[in-house]
């Protein structure tokens, strides 16, 4: 899927349909809301869920934020850590009544609106979607595609990006990769 957000509930379909075909790969999300999810599949068992800088139960329930995302599945061991989780009966389940009851609106923790700074050079968009992706893998070049829609500075695409790496650790050497590739 390219372009387009589509429900919460035709993702978790998607998700069903790769436990069904006893799927291995991964399952990346971008929400409409420009948050990242993950869903990695062993021989269509579910083993490893991450949403809103959780993993595992913490991530499941947060999922239900989720109102419509796009997604991109990647074919084959994906290298993300296996966890415990519940069977993926209780899993769906939880995501099905996540869905049933979307009245809720998740919140998004973090807004760009109030940053009117430059628009992003081509080179910066490259180089920030390099740095990305040793962080996140693959799901990076949606997240960069999401956040690169919206016109902001690059220091504020910086605080965005960092935003969705899952360790602080982590998002910090982002950053300072970034800074040190983009030089003085």
């Amino acid at each position: 899927m390219e372009s387009g957000y589509i429900p919460f509930a035709a993702i978790v379909d998607e998700i069903r349909r790769l436990v069904r075909q006893r799927a291995t790969g991964a399952l990346f999300v971008t929400t409409d809301e420009n948050r990242s999810a993950q869903v990695a599949l062993q021989e269509g068992r579910i083993v490893y869920l991450y949403f809103g800088n959780k993993v595992g139960a913490s991530a499941l329930q947060r999922m239900g934020q989720i109102n419509a995302g796009r997604y991109r599945f990647q074919e084959g061991v994906s290298g993300l850590p296996r966890m415990e989780l519940p069977s993926n009966d209780e899993i769906l389940g939880q995501l099905d009544s996540a869905v049933d009851g979307q009245g809720a609106v998740g919140s998004s923790p973090v807004s760009d609106t109030a940053d009117t700074g430059a628009v992003l050079t081509e080179r910066q968009k490259a180089l920030l979607l390099e740095c990305l992706v040793e962080f996140v893998g693959p799901i990076g070049e949606i997240l960069c595609e999401d956040h690169f829609r919206q016109s902001c500075s690059l220091n504020k695409a910086i605080d965005l990006l960092a935003s969705e790496i899952p360790s602080a650790a982590q998002a910090k050497r982002f950053r300072d990769m970034v800074l040190t590739k983009l030089g003085p």
